[in-house]
């Protein structure tokens, strides 16, 4: 009896062992993380599915008008990030092939499409401080063809073209920054199940804990276009240093299954620490030339310049929660000169003011490797002087309001294909139109990363 009763006291006592093991990594801090020099390259395919609605009542009418739209887009986007200590940059290339169909209360249809081709580059440079004052650059260019078609009963059919081009060039100036701290939260993963699963002898200390996703930031940065050999590269280095800490209890199956599973499936979530405050200014040109196949031919003209402070903050809560918010204040002018019928005496020269106050604040859940849920509120309150620069006709301001709640649900197939689904409900005002109402969306879209 005294020997059972001993057993039975050391079983419960190891079973303890091994479950406090799993439990002391719960409350490891994110975002005391810092990423090493780190280089990443992601070539992403994407397909989705988006419509909205619209539900609104202007204060002269009587009854409510209704509107809906579905469309879907094809989209090929490269995105390039680097982290340095003394620089931060990214850069982002896509495609963009896109089609919709759209009918309102009154049996008006329209079908359109749109080809789009953009470059969009940010380079920010720090001093010795790793997280104080920086001077950031880059620039946005961006090309399209956009086409559409109305028709419908009792409705003359008309086709339209509209080609657009825009640059902008932001020089701003701030302090702080915001990591982006997966990589700790991956080695985390790794280390909870390889406790579960009774592989592991000891506990890890913190310090080892920050080696150890320093180890797998920075073997993330070799390329393989062979993925197989690029996953043994991986799991590799990642093995190496579990031996040398002296943590492996055994190398089994067990060991190996688990850490190829969640090298594969324990980065895919962006989780990000930090706050960055910064100011600037952007100045912008916009060239738009609108042709209707039988009517009319217009050119719009569009220089302009917006100033902004923003402040942007971000905090894992825990392993499992995420808190966002942002914080922005805006405003600029634009100039819209308006050719119509090819310089045939007809234009317009048309000044534009505007202030702006944006806020959004969030969460984001994070139950496993596979799933994410971020849900949030997100308010625009803005002003707007609309005046005529040639004729003595006045100017027209008006105020508008947009209030939005926000939920977003991301699921991972496999480590390249993912399925996101965004959607959002709010109610704007407009006292230019006298326009108030309901407004939605939703957006269902599927990607692969090649790599």
């Amino acid at each position: 009896m005294k020997q059972r009763g001993l057993k039975g006291c050391l079983f419960l006592l190891v079973a303890s062992t091994f479950a406090a093991w799993g439990q002391e990594y719960k409350d490891y801090d994110l975002s005391q993380y810092r990423l090493p020099d780190i280089t990443r390259n992601e070539l992403d395919f994407s397909v989705n599915s988006e419509g909205d609605f619209t539900n609104y009542k202007i204060d002269s009418e009587e009854e409510r008008t209704r509107y809906s739209n579905i469309g879907g887009n094809l989209d090929v986007t490269f995105n390039r990030y680097r982290n340095a200590q003394h620089f931060r940059g990214t850069q982002r290339a896509g495609v963009q092939l896109s089609g919709g169909y759209s009918r309102n209360a009154m049996g008006a249809k329209n079908r359109s499409y749109l080809v789009g081709l953009s470059y969009d580059n940010s380079s920010r440079f720090y001093g010795d401080d790793y997280e104080g004052l920086f001077f950031e650059t880059g620039g946005l260019a961006a090309f399209s063809i956009f086409g559409d078609k109305d028709f419908g009963d009792d409705i003359r059919e008309t086709k339209t073209t509209l080609k657009n081009f825009s640059v902008s060039i932001p020089l701003r100036v701030g302090k702080g920054r915001i990591e982006r701290v997966e990589d700790a939260r991956q080695a985390i993963y790794i280390l909870e199940n390889l406790a579960k699963r009774k592989v592991l002898n000891r506990t890890l200390t913190d310090e080892e804990i920050y080696e150890f996703a320093q180890v797998i930031s920075t073997v993330k940065n070799k390329r393989f276009f062979d993925a197989r050999l690029r996953l043994i590269d991986e799991v590799t280095a990642v093995d190496s240093f579990l031996v040398r800490s002296g943590a492996l209890a055994t190398n089994g199956a067990s060991y190996f299954t688990t850490l190829y599973d969640y090298w594969m499936y324990g980065d895919l979530f962006e989780r990000k620490s930090g706050t960055e405050i910064s100011g600037g200014i952007t100045p912008g040109f916009e060239f738009a030339k609108d042709e209707e196949a039988i009517a009319y031919e217009h050119k719009r003209l569009n220089p302009s310049i917006v100033a902004d402070v923003r402040l942007d903050y971000e905090k894992p809560m825990n392993l499992y929660w995420q808190n966002s918010a942002m914080v922005r204040l805006y405003g600029g002018y634009e100039y819209l000169y308006y050719d119509y019928e090819n310089g045939a005496g007809m234009e317009s020269k048309l000044n534009n003011y505007n202030a702006n106050l944006n806020a959004r604040y969030g969460f984001g859940y994070y139950p496993n490797s596979r799933t994410n849920i971020n849900l949030g509120v997100e308010e625009l309150l803005s002003w707007n002087k609309l005046a005529n620069k040639d004729a003595d006709l006045g100017s027209d301001s008006y105020v508008g309001t947009h209030t939005s709640l926000y939920l977003d649900l991301y699921y991972y197939f496999s480590p390249q294909l993912r399925l996101a689904a965004e959607g959002n409900l709010g109610y704007r005002y407009s006292e230019r139109d006298s326009y108030n109402g309901w407004t939605g969306n939703f957006v269902l879209t599927l990607t692969y990363s090649l790599f």
